[in-house]
């Protein structure tokens, strides 16, 4: 049949016949659910793991958000004004620190996070499938056993790393105090109900927080720390299921009350690491805050008395705590990284069995509950972190090793003189300690971030390809460059972490900035391209990495070569 006009008539037998096999070929693509579902759950830019607004990342509400979120412009960690990581280009700075844009943790070629060599690696990195920390056997972040688990990782009520008894933020001395500080049994990091590793909206949340179960950093799904792809990985990211910082049962990133808990850890919506109105330097109770938490001039980090870098017992306490003169983390003879006593020591330091950082009993590294258990965890004497033979403090490559790893005796974290709580260059030093504004954690040269061989350089640091954090080989504290390195590692003096210039801290820059920072949407740490988490090497990229609303961990299926976002 022709139209008045020649042309075919849409009833037509030739036309007819054209739609219906073009309908039953829409049909047929809009009516295959698993296909469809994928591409609107996995690929939706509102709510997967790296979301454009609401993941670790993102750029609103996530972990690195701009406003409210972990690495938030203005409240959360590393915030313009409030957070962790103030003042002007620190950790995620646009262009030195850690998650700088070009070689800092999440940089979008060489750092934590970095497209090839960094944190988050798609190949050699921290949640590397084959090398990393996060290895798919033997690294943090496991998808069983991870960081940012729901029931046994860092940040759990009973046993793992922020401890609310013993662990890192011990209940009573130790970096985290029992009350405000950094794993402190009520609001700090490692929280029982509103710190770092909470159970439903910090660090790990199961729900919204960087480790949640759904959206966030190691989510069960697509996060960091993801099932399938992200940090944390099921099978190759940070927290592996077996040895590493993130054992399958008392360690860092336990399986069930570590990192990533399931209610209010770092990055809880109300008081953790990273809040919307209370985060890291919070003026109430989170990580940094102006009273109890991390730097506090009472209890926490850097606390005169009780928190990390407390002026007795914390972190680089004058006795007891990191970087103290005698016992803590970094102390010259028995601290993190000492040659003797430190990160996974047997005695006084993180690690040790009585007092430092991985106490046998309370601190971080213990060796019964906290990260670093004796067996498997942190400072774990055989496979975890500042374990004897493998792990993070590995006794030849691992973190706290005897040699070459965090708390070396000469070059590593915590290092006597150089490194993380050193007795003149380390973290909670009197003078170049964390945050110091010329050489220690965060140092203007040699610290976490540095932009050469620091935490998530793109050849030494954490994460890299072949010696850093998570390295198949030497992994954090190598034996050559990498956390806590005597010349480039944790604490550098002009890039890294906490710098006076360019470290953790930078109020435009820093981590968690609205532009550059962890989460940034386009350089630091969740870099656009290829950061820690991208959903093809890096972490909550602003396209590929951590909170990216498109090509991020979240959007890949199992198995998929590509991503399926909207």
């Amino acid at each position: 049949m022709q139209s008045r006009k020649g042309r075919p008539s849409l009833f037509s037998p030739v036309t007819y016949h054209i739609n219906i096999r073009v309908g039953r070929v829409l049909c047929e693509r809009f009516s295959r659910s698993d296909n469809y579902y994928s591409v609107w759950k996995s690929g939706v830019a509102r709510y997967s793991g790296g979301d454009a607004r609401n993941f670790d990342g993102d750029a609103r509400n996530s972990g690195g958000d701009a406003r409210n979120s972990h690495g938030d412009a203005r409240n959360s960690d590393g915030d313009a004004r409030y957070s962790h990581g103030d003042a002007r280009y620190s950790d995620g700075d646009a262009r030195n620190s850690d998650g700088d844009a070009r070689y800092s943790d999440g940089d979008a070629r060489n750092f934590d996070g970095g497209a090839r060599n960094s944190d988050g690696d798609a190949r050699n990195s921290d949640g590397d499938a084959r090398y990393s920390d996060g290895d798919a056997r033997n690294s943090d972040g496991d998808a069983r056993y991870s960081d940012g688990d729901a029931r046994n990782f860092d940040g759990g009520a009973r046993n793992s790393d922020g401890d609310a008894r013993y662990s890192d933020g011990d209940a009573r001395n130790s970096d985290g105090d029992a009350r405000y500080s950094d794993g402190d049994a009520c609001y700090s990091d490692g929280d029982a109900r509103n710190s770092d590793g909470d159970a439903r909206y910090s660090d790990g949340d199961a729900r919204y927080s960087d480790g949640d179960a759904r959206y966030s950093h190691g989510d069960a799904r697509n996060s960091d720390g993801d099932a399938r792809n992200s940090d944390g990985d099921a099978r190759y990211s940070d927290g592996d299921a077996r040895n590493s910082d993130g054992d399958a049962r008392n360690s860092d990133g336990d399986a069930r009350y570590s990192d990533g808990d399931a209610r209010y850890s770092d990055g809880d919506a109300r008081y953790s690491d990273g809040d919307a109105r209370y985060p890291d330097v919070d003026a109430r109770n989170s990580d940094g805050d102006a009273r109890y938490s991390d730097g506090d001039a009472r209890y926490s980090d850097g606390d005169a008395r009780n928190s990390d870098g407390d002026a007795r017992y914390s972190d680089g306490d004058a006795r007891y705590s990191d970087g103290d003169a005698r016992n803590s983390d970094g102390d010259a003879r028995y601290s993190d990284g000492d040659a003797r006593n430190s990160d996974g020591d047997a005695c006084n330091s993180d690690g040790d069995a009585r007092y430092s950082d991985g106490d046998a009993r309370y601190s971080d590294g213990d060796a019964r509950n906290s990260d670093g258990d004796a067996r498997y965890s942190d400072g774990d004497a055989r496979n975890s972190d500042g374990d004897a033979r493998n792990s993070d403090g590995d006794a030849r490559y691992s973190d706290g090793d005897a040699r070459n790893s965090d708390g070396d005796a000469r070059n590593s974290d915590g290092d006597a003189r150089y490194s993380d709580g050193a007795a003149r260059y380390s973290d909670g030093d009197a003078r170049y300690s964390d945050g110091d504004a010329r050489n220690s954690d965060g140092d203007a040269r040699n610290s976490d971030g540095d932009a050469r061989y620091s935490d998530g350089d793109a050849r030494y640091s954490d994460g890299d390809a072949r010696n850093s954090d998570g390295d198949a080989r030497y992994s954090d504290g190598d034996a050559r460059n990498s956390d806590g390195d005597a010349r480039h590692s944790d604490e550098d003096a002009r890039y890294s972490d906490g710098d006076a210039r360019n470290s953790d801290r930078d109020a435009r820059y820093s981590d968690g900035d609205a532009r550059y920072s962890d989460g940034d949407a386009r350089n630091s740490d969740g870099d656009a391209r290829h950061s820690d988490g991208d959903a093809r090497y890096s972490d909550g990229d602003a396209r590929n990495s951590d909170g990216d609303a498109r090509n991020s961990s979240w959007v890949f299926d199992k198995g998929a070569s590509r991503s399926e976002g909207p």
